[in-house]
């Protein structure tokens, strides 16, 4: 994602999404990429379940409230 190859890190998160769904950093990286999709519900939904994961993540705790932010009432 960093060098704005987004279709390739959206086809790497879908092939190992079964397997990866318990993992904090998938999650975190599913909501980086939905943020860069402009895709808001998306990206809160993934990092809700990225801080269910880690509820002591900081990071995870502000990018979710960051998101929250974006969506509408």
């Amino acid at each position: 994602m960093r060098f704005g190859q987004l279709d390739f890190a959206r086809r790497v998160l879908d092939s190992v999404k079964t397997e990866a769904s318990a993992n904090v950093k998938f999650h975190q990286l599913a909501g980086a990429l939905a943020v860069a999709d402009k895709n808001s519900a998306l990206a809160e939904t993934e990092f809700a379940a990225a801080l269910q994961l880690e509820p002591s993540n900081q990071q995870l705790a502000l990018n979710l409230a960051s998101v929250r932010l974006t969506l509408p009432d």
